[in-house]
């Protein structure tokens, strides 16, 4: 497949090719920790919640209110996150770094 591109998008493949262990550290982690960190729907929500508030604001008299209102936002979610249910069950990535036999834990060692 490579080859194919090889000769249509030369840049794209060398860049492929140099980065490709970069690109691919995701698989590395286990299955479950994998679904949630390949998307940006963390990211997204945040972003979506900042524009909702906004309308309701409309016009801000200057830009430190605008900086206000985002950090009072990221505050806010950071202890949805702190105490609510848990986004991500780090057990399995521990579970995994515990065990230095296993395949997973040599890649992980390479993440790291």
């Amino acid at each position: 497949m490579v080859k194919d591109w090889q000769t249509e998008f030369p840049k794209v493949v060398k860049k492929l090719e140099n980065s490709f262990d970069e690109l691919m550290v995701i698989y590395q982690l286990p299955e479950e920790l994998r679904k949630r960190l390949r998307t940006n729907n963390t990211i997204e929500r945040v972003n979506q919640e900042i524009r909702r508030r906004d309308r309701v604001i409309r016009i801000f008299p200057n830009d430190l209110s605008v900086l206000r209102l985002m950090g009072a936002l990221l505050i806010e979610q950071n202890e949805k996150w702190a105490v609510g249910p848990r986004y991500l069950n780090m057990t399995v990535y521990h579970g995994i770094e515990k065990d230095d036999n296993s395949e997973e834990a040599g890649m992980l060692k390479l993440v790291k």
